[in-house]
């Protein structure tokens, strides 16, 4: 998606935000102000919306948000009751810097079930240069929020770890645990079986593998602090246990090794640098966990 261009209607809000408000525009304000869709404005007449990233954005928004709720809800169509907007200044979102913004917006389409939109939509935030490793109010990634639905979302969590999403703790001590592995390892406690599991847990241990003693430790503490319930749970952390501890019990093989070293270098460009390395179409697929799939 290219970058967004500010209206003269949305640059005058700018302006009279001042610099800390101009810094503060959230995703939603901004398309509401691009598209003069303000109800501050005088609404536009209908125009058709070509620019298919657009309109996966657009759809993605929910509808409660402040200021761009409603005139977004009406260009595209929908009839649901959103609250209507009395004022679009910048005060309210400053006061209320736990709405989401950038790539976090990518929740809202996950939480609908939405999971292709999420992926498009992700793919075009990242594109545009969005931080893969931004956290939510509650310290939360979106690798952990797309790792706690599981397979369904598999094609989202691929694109994250290509993209450079880290699939470790990122808090420091005495912070609740948000990494990606604790996440899915609660959506299959609550799940209490392990099944749609398979493809998410591979790519998680193939990255995380890339550290094996840091990963062993780390999967032994998050499964220790959840063990309850043996008889239930018992079944579901050994078939863990015996996919991830692989990465740590055996010699990486010299494939793993070569595929592991590449991506270190690309350093979170996977996704766009692997396509430029000229190699064969196998090692492209492995380098970009396609051969899962």
């Amino acid at each position: 998606m290219k970058a967004l261009r500010l209206s003269p209607s949305s640059r005058r809000h700018e302006r009279s935000a001042g610099s800390a408000g101009s810094s503060l525009f959230s995703l939603n304000h901004q398309l509401c102000l691009e598209l003069d869709l303000c109800v501050h404005s005088p609404p536009p007449s209908p125009q058709p919306l070509t620019d298919v990233s657009m309109i996966v954005t657009l759809k993605a928004l929910p509808l409660t948000d402040s200021c761009a709720c409603q005139r977004i809800g009406q260009w595209l169509g929908h009839h649901d009751s959103a609250k209507e907007c009395s004022t679009c200044d910048l005060e309210e979102e400053i006061s209320e810097l736990s709405a989401p913004t950038s790539l976090l917006v990518v929740r809202g389409a996950l939480g609908k079930g939405d999971f292709e939109a999420a992926m498009q939509l992700a793919a075009t935030l990242l594109q545009a240069g969005a931080d893969p490793d931004e956290t939510d109010p509650e310290g939360r990634t979106l690798l952990s929020h797309s790792v706690q639905h599981l397979d369904d979302s598999a094609a989202l969590t691929r694109l994250l770890l290509n993209s450079g999403a880290s699939v470790w703790h990122r808090g420091g001590t005495g912070v609740p645990d948000h990494s990606p592995f604790t996440w899915l390892l609660r959506a299959l406690i609550l799940r209490r079986r392990f099944e749609n599991c398979d493809l998410t847990l591979e790519m998680l241990a193939r990255v995380m593998g890339e550290r094996p003693a840091q990963m062993k430790a780390h999967v032994l503490r998050v499964m220790f602090r959840h063990a309850r319930c043996p008889k239930v749970l018992g079944p579901i952390f050994k078939r863990i246990k015996e996919v991830v501890s692989v990465y740590w019990t055996n010699a990486p093989s010299l494939q793993y090794s070569c595929l592991s070293a590449i991506r270190r270098r690309l350093a979170g460009r996977t996704a766009h640098g692997v396509p430029l390395l000229g190699l064969p179409p196998s090692l492209k697929r492995s380098l970009l966990m396609q051969d899962l799939f």
